[in-house]
């Protein structure tokens, strides 16, 4: 969808700059502490080796980030190997357990019946989605839900090749053991984070179709 691609776009300087801080944190155990600039002359030729070494697999994280694709984000949001969007779930699960959502107004709009296979739920879905993606809060919902997948999938590729990396140039240390235990905070941190955005996302596109929606739709911008 081309509102997806806008999205993504808008959020690759967020995504960059995570990398960048991954890349400091990596650098800072690599070369064994904080850079003094009255000594950075005095590193060994060795350490600028490793910094290279360091810049090279924080590069290597940014390209693998556009190969994840949706799917397999979903699949670590959500925890699940088979239909892990939450779409899949839009009317089985997150329409009832969503104030903002008449299920009586949801099953009148989509024709007298709410689907309950995981494939027509989330076809259904979809068709609202393209029906009022342009609303602000759906790009609000969406826009946060995509910045947070991607930041899930940013911190499992740099926390393996971030950890691997420090851990083969400077041997196990105090600092590489808590540089990977950090990134593994960030990882489950934004994991729930992000399932928290993909769930709401889902239940603003339903809102829409709902009289409720109007009375709703200011708590959407708000949170």
């Amino acid at each position: 969808m081309g509102t997806a691609n806008s999205l993504k776009a808008k959020n690759r300087p967020y995504l960059a700059a995570y990398g960048g801080l991954h890349a400091t944190a990596a650098a800072w155990v690599v070369l064994g502490s904080p850079v003094d600039p009255e000594a950075i002359g005095e590193l060994a030729v060795v350490d600028w080796t490793k910094a290279a070494g360091t810049l090279v697999v924080t590069i290597g994280v940014m390209l693998l980030n556009g190969l994840g694709d949706r799917k397999l984000k979903a699949s670590l949001v959500f925890w699940r190997r088979v239909h892990p969007e939450p779409g899949y779930r839009a009317f089985s699960e997150h329409a009832a357990a969503d104030p903002r959502v008449d299920v009586e107004q949801l099953r009148e709009a989509l024709g007298g019946t709410l689907p309950q296979e995981p494939e027509k739920q989330n076809a259904a879905w979809i068709q609202l989605l393209r029906k009022h993606e342009a609303d602000p809060a759906v790009r609000t919902n969406h826009g946060e839900y995509l910045l947070f997948r991607d930041l899930v999938w940013l911190s499992l590729v740099a926390a393996t090749l971030g950890g691997t990396g420090t851990v083969l140039l400077t041997g196990i240390s105090r600092a590489s053991v808590i540089y990977l235990l950090v990134s593994l905070i960030l990882l489950l941190l934004f994991t729930h984070v992000a399932a928290s955005h993909g769930v709401r996302f889902v239940g603003t596109v339903m809102s829409c179709a709902t009289p409720k929606r109007e009375k709703a739709a200011g708590d959407s911008d708000e949170d």
